[in-house]
C-alpha cells in the first residue's frame, strides 16, 4: 500500500461528514452565533492534518523544511488559520467579560 493511499480515503460519508462539519463552523463564524464553539470545533480537524508533516514530510516538502509541495503549502495555510481564531477566541474572551 503506498503513502498515498493511506492517506487518500475512498470513504464518500467521511468527506462528507467533513464538508458538514466545516460548513457548519463556517455559517457558525459567519452569523456569529456560537463563536466559540466554533472555533473550539475548528482546532479538531486542524490539528490532524498536521500529521503528514510529521509522519510523511516527503510529501510536504521537496526540500525539507524550505521548499513546500502543495500539501505542505495547505498544511502551513493551516498555521496562520490557526493564529487567527486564536485572536478571534481572544477578543471573544474579552468582550464577554466585559459583558459581566
Amino acid at each position: 500500500m503506498t503513502k498515498i493511499a493511506i492517506l487518500s480515503s475512498k470513504r464518500p460519508t467521511v468527506y462528507n461528514m467533513l464538508a458538514v462539519w466545516e460548513s457548519s463552523i463556517g455559517v457558525f463564524l459567519i452569523t456569529n452565533n456560537y463563536q466559540r464553539l466554533a472555533i473550539i470545533l475548528a482546532f479538531m480537524p486542524i490539528t490532524l492534518i498536521f500529521k503528514p508533516l510529521v509522519v510523511f514530510p516527503e510529501l510536504t516538502s521537496s526540500h525539507v523544511p524550505f521548499s513546500f509541495t502543495l500539501l505542505g503549502q495547505y498544511i502551513a495555510k493551516n498555521i496562520i488559520i490557526i493564529g487567527a481564531l486564536i485572536t478571534v477566541l481572544k477578543e471573544t474572551n474579552t468582550a464577554l467579560k466585559k459583558i459581566e
